[in-house]
């Protein structure tokens, strides 16, 4: 193992930099014969449970490993909730080494010199044998190789959408049939053929399950057939969180215009660089669309990608669940005070308290059932029902399509997260010697093993490309292996390009935040006030037109 040689640098550290060399806010005793990399985590809703297990393996292979007097290495986490938009004027002055962040903006951290070039660790091929950079997607490549080199790499992904309540499915025969005539289209037995779903498709096709949507709505009409049908089993369609809605609901809305818009198309609100295929030229007072023809879209003109239909028809869909007030769960989704783990816990033991009606839907993230584990909703149904988390069975529900003509198109996933894993660039000069260390670790977080062991671990996705193995499938929740498997069959895509616009207001341009426009604030409150998409989506056109475009 490579040894190196600064017993007098690390002397005139300690001396120069106590608060740098004696820095532990976690309440770990600090064993003085190791070297320590401090470890700054963002523990929101994904969790922390993916250090535990990658601390014993790093700090066993790296037994060894000498700076100066000291041999081998201990790894320390400290754990917060503060995004990156909130920490990010406090690292060039932190004592932390190696930081885990969401929400945080690449090119803001390159133009205040965060970051430490870690470029010789993504491009080296690793002890998986393959390099960190052939794990990249070339949207992703593009993006955070700057001036052809890496500062940072992408941490996790987590995905906006519909958890659904599978045993309220089954128990109420929710499943659509391939029989539209017989009871009303829907099955009636779980032994009855079901209808293919929104992907057009069953059985397996080269290795990947197209089963899975088997029966689910295809279509925005069967979705609100659906919903109407839960009504008349006493089942209520939707519930979220009253207090943190907004945010949810502007995260499903998203999910729903991507998914629409399809990956090509997507990539536009950050290339701005291509043809545009979906871009609404009028709405007639009934709803029905007229299409422009084909615009190429180019940097001076990217205000126009606003009027792409994928948001208009994420409307229309918002604006149908606040139509008919059965559809959700109203009272607590209308209180301020109702938390995310409230409308968790309601969602997870609503099949099971005689006192409650079953609710089908939570509007929520990939990550809901990491947070509503440990003390949480899971718990709370051990407790009171006798009832294992493995045995209450959640799944990520397919975007349906906004008619017929759709069915087939592939769902697209686009990441929420924005999640950064970086070196701090000031270990440069409080404590150089811990460089190679610290790239080291950095590099092992990226193996193979280390990916495959966080999704097991978390029940999410790194916001990087590997395959788990059926056996790593095998111990994942019913919820987190619908959501790979439904990835698996899908197109990704990252928030993000690396066009001059886009890095220079990645914040401003971010998708979601066309769902809160100046006129109606968030489309949840003006949806449910009785603003009509229609007027929602000419808002949005207005707000980004050519004058904004100059603006930014």
């Amino acid at each position: 193992m490579k040894k190196l040689k600064f017993v007098a640098f690390l002397l005139a550290c300690v001396i120069t930099f106590p608060l740098f060399a004696c820095s532990n806010n976690s309440g770990v005793v600090i064993d003085e014969t190791k070297t320590q990399i401090y470890i700054d985590h963002y523990n929101g809703g994904v969790g922390d449970a993916w250090f535990a297990p990658l601390k014993t393996r790093f700090e066993e292979a790296y037994k060894d490993y000498e700076i100066g007097d000291k041999k081998g290495v201990q790894l320390i986490i400290s754990n917060h909730k503060n995004q990156g938009t909130q920490i990010i004027d406090t690292i060039s002055s932190s004592s932390m080494d190696v930081f885990f962040s969401e929400k945080f903006y690449y090119y803001d951290g390159l133009a205040k010199d965060l970051f430490l070039d870690i470029s010789d660790i993504v491009t080296q091929v690793n002890t998986d044998g393959k390099t960190i950079e052939s794990k990249l997607s070339k949207t992703q490549s593009d993006f955070y190789k700057y001036n052809e080199k890496y500062y940072a790499l992408p941490h996790y992904a987590y995905y906006g959408g519909l958890p659904y309540n599978v045993d309220v499915f089954e128990d109420n025969l929710l499943y659509f049939s391939n029989n539209s005539k017989v009871n009303g289209g829907f099955i009636t037995s779980l032994e009855s053929t079901r209808s293919l779903g929104p992907d057009g498709k069953t059985g397996k096709i080269d290795g990947v399950n197209y089963s899975l949507d088997d029966g689910l709505p295809a279509t925005y009409e069967e979705f609100f057939k659906l919903c109407d049908r839960m009504i008349d089993c006493d089942v209520i369609p939707f519930t979220w969180s009253g207090e943190y809605g907004k945010a949810y609901f502007t995260s499903f809305l998203t999910r729903l215009a991507i998914s629409y818009e399809g990956k090509e198309q997507a990539l536009l609100n950050f290339t701005f660089d291509g043809t545009a295929k979906n871009l609404i030229k009028s709405i007639d007072d009934n709803g029905v669309v007229t299409f422009e023809e084909p615009t190429t879209i180019k940097q001076d003109n990217g205000y126009r990608i606003y009027e792409s239909a994928g948001r208009y028809y994420a409307l229309k869909f918002g604006e149908q669940i606040f139509s008919n007030r059965d559809y959700y769960d109203f009272e607590r989704v209308s209180n301020g005070s109702d938390s995310h783990t409230d409308a968790q816990t309601r969602f997870v033991l609503s099949n099971y308290d005689p006192a409650e009606k079953p609710i089908a839907f939570l509007i929520d993230g990939t990550y809901w059932e990491n947070e509503a584990d440990g003390v949480g909703a899971f718990a709370t149904l051990k407790n009171l029902y006798r009832v294992e988390k493995q045995d209450a069975r959640f799944g990520f529900m397919p975007m349906p399509k906004v008619d017929a003509s759709h069915i087939g198109d592939k769902d697209v996933f686009m990441d929420g997260a924005i999640s950064l894993a970086f070196i701090n660039a000031n270990v440069q000069k409080r404590c150089p010697e811990k460089i190679d260390l610290l790239k080291k670790f950095l590099q092992f977080c990226y193996t193979d093993a280390s990916l495959r062991e966080y999704t097991v671990e978390t029940g999410s996705l790194k916001a990087i490309e590997y395959n788990l193995t059926d056996d790593d499938k095998q111990q994942l929740s019913y919820f987190t292996r619908s959501v790979v498997d439904f990835k698996e069959q899908s197109d990704a895509i990252p928030p993000f390009a690396n066009s001059i616009k886009f890095v220079n207001n990645q914040e401003t341009l971010s998708f979601g935040n066309t769902f809160s426009t100046s006129n109606y604030s968030f489309a949840l409150s003006a949806l449910k006030d009785g603003v009509k998409a229609k007027d929602y989506f000419n808002q949005i056109i207005l707000n980004h037109d050519s004058d904004f475009w100059g603006r930014i």
